[in-house]
């Protein structure tokens, strides 16, 4: 039997959450379960990983990897699932989080166990969810949105029915990235709030939870985790990313995100790189034009006490074409609310500034 305090969420539509060193301890609790793992291979080579699985040797775990986040594998994927399911775990970065929710969707349709949709929709699931994430930049912990590719094109849903019963923010994970990805990682979370904050759809919720997570990037600033990426750094930068990951489950992201999801697919780079790529340059821009700048200057102050100038590639842009990046993001399928994505006279004018 499942214990279903443990996924029993004080806030309704944000996943009871977990955080700290040595958090997924906490799945010991969970005896004589049938359970689906979905993870990356890049999770699966960390050391830590044998302890997730010592944690669930008491029930019995298929452990599935997940190569694509493309829309017809995974479907195909879940009808060779066959068998009582109890839990879900979803183990990686953004696209296995991803491609868990989408595909536990798919077997609660299938196996018609969804009990109800009220209030305690997320309680009452007869599959519940959880998600690990081993990146710290990615939001899809604790949202209900989805980013698979099909046919090659990055393409969002968002429903209630993707949102996960329980995220565990567990820094033994994160404690031995490179630079590079600590970068990167600072860069989605940093776009998550600002774009957040200036979206169209925010109310004054999202803006004090976009506030909320600029205070946890502001504490990482006098002891910088690019030198030093202890415990309490990664704690930080978990918290950032939690209230970024609520903020656009909900209202959405900005122009940054939107040329980081083409870019990513033209030069197949990583999602944390694209957004770093075009960080500056959107922050820069929205500090000229926008009226109420004071979040965007201060997202330019952490970005230059961080350093994070110096993990910029720009070599790499030297082949894309610019007139097929700005055709591809106006007519792109990422949820956005940023008037600039749509429009290309503005989009020419943020990219004039990039020397490629």
């Amino acid at each position: 039997m499942i214990n279903k305090l443990f996924f029993k969420s004080n806030i309704k539509g944000i996943p009871q959450s977990y955080f700290g060193k040595n958090t997924i301890s906490i799945l010991k609790i969970f005896e004589n379960l049938e359970i689906i793992c979905f993870y990356s291979e890049s999770a699966s080579k960390l050391s830590y990983f044998e302890n997730l699985k010592n944690y669930l040797s008491k029930c019995n775990v298929r452990y599935i990897s997940i190569g694509f986040n493309r829309k017809e594998y995974l479907e195909k994927l879940v009808k060779k699932l066959n068998g009582d399911i109890d839990l879900v775990i979803g183990v990686g970065g953004g696209k296995v989080l991803d491609s868990t929710k989408y595909l536990r969707d798919l077997i609660i349709k299938r196996d018609q166990k969804l009990v109800s949709r009220d209030d305690d929709y997320i309680l009452n699931m007869e599959v519940p969810m959880i998600l690990i994430p081993t990146t710290i930049g990615t939001g899809s912990q604790v949202n209900g949105t989805v980013v698979l590719n099909n046919l090659d094109q990055k393409f969002s849903m968002t429903d209630i029915r993707y949102i996960p019963s329980v995220s565990i923010h567990d820094t033994m994970f994160h404690i031995y990235f490179n630079k590079k990805i600590i970068a990167f990682a600072i860069a989605d979370i940093l776009n998550h709030l600002i774009e957040g904050y200036h979206s169209r759809l925010a109310k004054d919720i999202h803006k004090d939870y976009a506030r909320l997570g600029m205070n946890y990037l502001r504490k990482i600033l006098d002891d910088n985790p690019l030198v030093n990426p202890n415990h309490k750094n990664m704690l930080n930068l978990n918290y950032a990313s939690y209230y970024g990951g609520i903020i656009v489950g909900n209202v959405f992201v900005g122009a940054c995100h939107a040329l980081a999801h083409v870019l990513e697919e033209m030069m197949e780079i990583s999602h944390g790189e694209a957004v770093l790529i075009f960080t500056l340059i959107n922050i820069e821009y929205h500090c000229k034009y926008s009226k109420t700048p004071i979040l965007w200057l201060e997202a330019k102050e952490i970005y230059r006490k961080l350093k994070l100038k110096d993990y910029v590639d720009l070599i790499k842009l030297r082949d894309i074409d610019r007139e097929e990046l700005i055709i591809k993001v106006i007519s792109g399928n990422t949820i956005n609310t940023d008037e600039i994505r749509f429009n290309e006279e503005k989009l020419e004018e943020l990219l004039s500034e990039m020397k490629f």
